[in-house]
């Protein structure tokens, strides 16, 4: 608990919320550097399904993976 203030009190963030944003970052990279299905994506940084990595991802960039993929993906 003490690490957790701690934490946000220096960053704004809490922990977890921080993790999720760099979860959400690697994954912008991977969708625009390999053509990984997005699924196997989820599980590879750590998503326990698809449906929520959506969400999450979603609700941090504003739009969904496979339009994130579509609109900053050049040709693989």
């Amino acid at each position: 608990m003490h690490f957790a203030a701690q934490f946000r009190a220096a960053t704004g963030v809490r922990p977890h919320e921080h993790l999720v944003r760099r979860r959400i970052a690697k994954a912008q990279i991977m969708l625009e550097t390999t053509d990984v299905p997005i699924a196997g994506l989820a599980l590879t940084i750590g998503f326990s399904s698809q449906a929520h990595f959506t969400v999450v991802f979603k609700r941090l960039s504003g739009l969904a993976p496979l339009r994130w993929r579509q609109v900053h993906c050049l040709q693989l």
